[in-house]
């Protein structure tokens, strides 16, 4: 089934595809979520989707505009549960941001954390994930790392703008919630710089599928025409056509222009599957960056200087995380906040396979010590206005609260932050990306020199 195929399948089909959302709920809702059902049950399920997982190791790339209250993603995750053979890594951008607290607020009235909801465990699992209302991309694994998600929070045209164009595994079909068509939303997600954009992402044959819950959707045709130029088969495709030799040249420029951005940090050269990655280190950076790799498929090979992973600073039994924050939220501090989620979830996924792990969730406490360091704290708490779940002011009286102590300072309190023994997950990254990939540590390694070296197989470092 082509994509031209796959749109109009999903706009003439009379087959049933039963949403597991569908309850008591408007007519257009109900059709709304069967709708959406019958989009993932067929982006999952097409020989076209094979073909990619089987090209792409088994790993199927889609997009989503708009995030609402997160139903599509409770219903994909149900899918791929279903779907075992299959990975898939959904890049999701969304205008207006929604966190944990309001997603538990709005499934707890909806009835999906009734632990009788088929949805529940999905909803859960999504829910541990702690999802921030902060801007930029946060990296979220769920069904044992088989669905990666890519939340992009903020607006559009900025947030995709930063990232390089992905070598492979570009977008293949895009879904559109109904909100990104709202009046005060569409210029957000639809204005013609914007749709190159995602065309860029994408790959040549992609599919863009809009949804809507009502019948007047008044810039539905301008939309679509719109995505026609960018080189997208739309719902209005209805008999195959060729691609667009004009829009994908349109595409390949603006790749090379933004690579060109991106020259200071070029992209690596293809690297082939049994192909080793040499990691010189012994600590978390080291072993995380392994895991990461494993996760991924690939396979790495550890230079480690001690007889043991975990000797050097990681060897402390305790470390403090926390977002690391600015008064001005520059690029740096907002990959802090970031990294400071993705790293809790890593912990947290290893955790539930079994490993043990030392650390306890129990906030950080940020207090200045002299009078240097506290109108440095003061002047980032007063620099912006900070999600409640990265960081919140706090009085002496409630700093005293919190630590169960006197303290006669006001400070920050990081509510997501804790500690962890790092030489444990250190040791805990290593054995879960050992059962994913060929990783070898090589223990009382001495590197004295890096030179590259021109083989017939290519270039190897010694």
């Amino acid at each position: 089934m082509n994509k031209t195929t796959l749109l109009s399948a999903l706009h003439n089909q009379q087959t049933k595809h039963k949403s597991q959302l569908l309850g008591d709920n408007s007519d257009y809702q109900n059709q709304y979520y069967q709708s959406v059902q019958q989009y993932i049950d067929t982006v999952l399920q097409t020989s076209d989707g094979q073909t990619i997982a089987h090209n792409q190791d088994n790993l199927l790339t889609l997009g989503q505009l708009g995030i609402a209250d997160a139903h599509e993603i409770l219903l994909l995750q149900a899918a791929i549960h279903k779907t075992p053979q299959l990975s898939v890594h959904l890049i999701v951008i969304a205008n207006q941001s929604i966190n944990r607290q309001q997603l538990q607020k709005k499934w707890q009235q909806q009835g999906l954390l009734n632990v009788k909801h088929p949805l529940m465990p999905y909803a859960s699992a999504l829910l541990n994930a702690e999802l921030a209302a902060i801007d930029g991309c946060q990296r979220l694994t769920l069904n044992n790392t088989r669905l990666m998600i890519d939340v992009y929070y903020g607006e559009p045209l900025k947030q995709l703008k930063r990232v390089a164009t992905p070598c492979k595994q570009r977008i293949h079909h895009w879904f559109a919630l109904p909100c990104t068509s709202q009046p005060n939303q569409v210029d957000h997600y639809f204005n013609q710089t914007v749709l190159w954009q995602y065309a860029r992402f994408s790959s040549d044959n992609a599919s863009f599928y809009r949804a809507s819950t009502t019948t007047e959707d008044t810039s539905a045709n301008t939309i679509d025409k719109q995505l026609t130029l960018c080189g997208f088969n739309t719902i209005l495709a209805e008999i195959p056509t060729s691609i667009d030799d004009i829009a994908m040249a349109e595409r390949q420029a603006m790749r090379q222009h933004l690579n060109q951005q991106f020259a200071y940090n070029p992209l690596p050269s293809t690297i082939e599957k049994d192909d080793a990655i040499a990691i010189i280190g012994g600590g978390i950076a080291a072993t995380s960056l392994a895991l990461s790799l494993a996760q991924r498929g690939k396979n790495s090979i550890i230079y480690c200087k001690d007889a043991q992973l975990g000797q050097g600073a990681s060897g402390n039994k305790q470390g403090a995380i926390y977002p690391l924050l600015t008064p001005e939220n520059d690029p740096l501090s907002q990959f802090f906040q970031q990294a400071f989620l993705f790293s809790r979830r890593q912990i947290e996924s290893l955790v539930d396979d079994g490993f043990h792990i030392g650390h306890q969730w129990c906030g950080v406490l940020h207090t200045g010590f002299d009078e240097r360091s506290e109108t440095r704290l003061t002047k980032i708490i007063n620099g912006q206005h900070w999600p409640a779940e990265i960081a919140t002011a706090v009085n002496a009286k409630q700093a005293s609260q919190i630590a169960n102590l006197d303290i006669d300072k006001s400070g920050f309190y990081y509510p997501l932050g804790g500690w962890v023994c790092p030489f444990e997950f250190a040791q805990a990254a290593i054995a879960k990306a050992q059962t994913l990939a060929n990783v070898t540590v090589v223990y009382n390694s001495h590197i004295n020199e890096i030179k590259s070296c021109a083989t017939r197989l290519g270039t190897l470092f010694q």
